[in-house]
Formats: C-alpha cells, structure tokens, sequence
C-alpha cells in the first residue's frame, strides 16, 4: 500500500511540475503586458507575441488536465 502512495505522490509532482512551467511562463507574460500598460506604452508586436504564448501555455495546461481526467 505505501509503494502505491510513493508512486501516486511521484505523479502528483510530476503534474504539479508539468503545470508550473505554463503557468509561469503566462505569469510572465502577463506581467509584462501590464508593465508597458502601467508605462503607457502599448507596444503592439509585443503584446501580439506575449498573448500567442499565453495562449499556447493555456492550451498546454489544458491538454495536461485532459489528459489527468
């Protein structure tokens, strides 16, 4: 039974891992289109390029939620 746990905690950081990186990468991303807004600097190639990876980091933690359920 306890090998079943380590093996279902192993998982579980694995996850936590694979769901972290996507999300700090939209973290990020966010953060700096508020920076140039804060600025007053709307600085439309970069947003364009901040929103492409936000939305591909969203997909990517929705295909690893998906595939979890």
């Amino acid at each position: 039974m306890s090998e079943r746990f380590a093996s279902l905690d192993q998982r579980t950081l694995v996850i936590a891992h694979e769901i972290n990186s996507p999300l700090a990468a939209i973290a990020d991303c966010s953060q700096g289109v508020l920076n140039s807004l804060e600025k007053d600097r709307y600085e439309a190639d970069l947003f364009r390029t901040y929103l492409r990876i936000i939305q591909e980091e969203v997909r990517r933690c929705k295909g690893i939620t998906t595939s979890m359920l």
